[in-house]
């Protein structure tokens, strides 16, 4: 009835991990202060970085539209599951969030190497 469940499953995960990246980092920048969560692991010691408002400054708008990006795409991935629409339309949008993903993780990579 309702599709695949395992696809529910994971368009809901992508969802809620867009929404607690969006939240970890907008706690980032209103503290200005390094938080562990989805951007630094939890053995990382933040009184070890170098330059935490850099890092913040660097990935704030980055880590945004990522965040939006996901959520918007597992939300439209949860539509195309439920309603059985849109069906190659979703899977290309499943490609074009993976090489994102890439992206930011290059992103992510250099202002770890740069502020932290």
């Amino acid at each position: 009835m309702f599709g695949n469940e395992f696809n529910l499953l994971i368009d809901g995960m992508i969802t809620l991990c867009g929404f607690l990246l969006l939240k970890n980092m907008l706690q980032m920048k209103r503290s200005g202060k390094l938080e562990k969560g989805f951007m630094l692991g939890k053995n990382f010691e933040v009184s070890t970085a170098k330059d935490p408002e850099g890092f913040i400054r660097y990935m704030y708008v980055k880590t945004v539209v990522l965040s939006v990006l996901l959520m918007a795409t597992g939300v439209f991935q949860i539509v195309a599951d439920l309603t059985g629409m849109f069906g190659f339309v979703a899977g290309i949008t499943s490609f074009v969030l993976f090489g994102l993903l890439i992206v930011y993780a290059f992103f992510a990579h250099r202002a770890h190497k740069l502020y932290l």
